[in-house]
């Protein structure tokens, strides 16, 4: 499990909150690459050479998205997407259109907004008021 969790993320179905989701697929990565003695134990428990294993699973880690990529790859327009004739970032839309990316972020994800809808449609920051006492 811990290899599947490191290389290609774990789906929101298992662990639903963001966060928590992503400190799992780092401790995951944190296991394989720290050669700890429980994966030198597990390793051999397996009956597989455990450097061998771990330098080949480090390279795998490498290539392999980012942790925070790894989050949003189930949805491959949370990554990049084409709006307006460009394919950009998240944080490029953002740059370009001044919408946090957060909130592009979560606009994308819905499929009622069309990618031109998601980057053009203003932002307005929700403003919560006190009343006087």
């Amino acid at each position: 499990m811990a290899i599947n969790d490191a290389v290609t993320g774990i789906p929101a179905s298992a662990i639903q909150n963001r966060m928590k989701r992503l400190a799992a697929i780092k401790e995951a990565r944190a296991y394989i690459i720290d050669f700890t003695p429980d994966f030198a134990h597990v390793c051999a428990l397996a009956g597989v050479d455990p450097e061998a294993t771990h330098d080949r699973l480090v390279k795998m880690i490498a290539d392999a998205p980012s942790p925070e990529e790894l989050l949003d790859a189930g949805n491959p327009r949370i990554l990049k997407f084409t709006a307006l004739g460009r394919t950009a970032t998240f944080a490029e839309w953002s740059k370009i259109s001044g919408i946090p990316g957060e909130v592009l972020r979560h606009r994308a994800a819905d499929p009622r907004w069309t990618p031109e809808r998601v980057v053009t449609e203003a932002y307005k920051a929700r403003v919560f008021y006190q009343k006087a006492a």
